[in-house]
């Protein structure tokens, strides 16, 4: 099943469970809520997770194209340093390495240790909305008896 028909799925599970007021004894209204609140969470997830797995995503991607370019710019230094007559490169890697080194007006280059924590930080936050979103999915599937 495609995740939207398992958010379908989900929301026709809970609507199928009726109203909660109908119910007479307290056993029955416990178990109507634990079921509707699982598939209301259920099909919340599905709509909201793979907006924020694509959003964690996108800001990776971005990281790891800013520890590129450092990682290039560090490279290119160090390969300068032998002809460094004035110090001048050796400067600009010091200035990189803190984070100070100008890639364009406004913009710095990120220093290598900074770039390689922020990819490590993004990488586990986007690491544990895709299982959430898997695990949402995986429990979708079992509540409609289904697999994808």
């Amino acid at each position: 099943m495609t995740l939207d028909q398992l958010i379908v799925g989900a929301k026709q599970y809970r609507d199928s469970l009726g109203d909660g007021r109908d119910l007479r004894t307290d056993r029955e209204q416990e178990a109507f809520e634990v079921n509707y609140k699982k598939a209301q969470r259920i099909a919340s997830g599905l709509m909201n997770f793979p907006d924020d797995v694509a959003h964690l995503q996108a800001r990776l991607d971005e990281a790891l194209a800013k520890q590129a370019a450092s990682e290039q710019k560090h490279a290119q230094l160090k390969a300068l340093l032998d002809d460094d007559e004035d110090g001048r490169y050796a400067q600009q890697l010091r200035l990189l390495s803190e984070g100070k080194l100008l890639a364009a007006p406004t913009v710095v280059f990120w220093a290598p240790e900074y770039a390689a924590q922020r990819v490590a930080e993004l990488t586990d936050r986007r690491d544990r909305a895709q299982s959430a979103l898997n695990a949402c999915v995986r429990e979708a599937e079992e509540l409609l008896g289904t697999t994808a």
